[in-house]
């Protein structure tokens, strides 16, 4: 079974994982908890070539956000390859109508003037 280990941001990760080695299984995850978000790492142990147990960042703050400042760069080449940003067409059939019977008035109201 898997365990999770926290440690606080000023220990040494390598340093826990050798003075905890016999506690420590490959697969286990060490979490660096600090006092801000931003420095928060979790690592999983794994095993070099050479035998030793090693930690592998898996997840930190910097990770996520490199890796939503990629989807957000990909997204905007796809526009650009799209043409740009596209433009909504608003279609106000209310306002065409207006337009018909503003200009129907108009010509009534010439015919009665031309008359007199």
């Amino acid at each position: 079974m898997q365990q999770r280990f926290r440690i606080d941001e000023s220990t040494d990760v390598n340093r826990y994982l050798e003075n905890n080695a016999d506690k420590i299984n490959v697969g286990d995850t060490i979490e660096m908890v600090s006092n801000n978000q931003m420095a928060n790492v979790v690592y999983r142990v794994i095993m070099d070539d050479s035998g030793k147990k090693i930690p592998n960042e898996i997840s930190s703050y910097e990770k996520t956000l490199a890796t939503a400042e990629a989807a957000l760069k990909a997204e905007e080449e796809k526009k650009q390859e799209k043409g740009g940003k596209k433009r909504k067409t608003r279609n106000n059939k209310k306002s065409k109508k207006s337009k018909k019977s503003k200009k129907s008035k108009k010509s009534k109201k010439s015919k009665k003037t031309r008359k007199h």
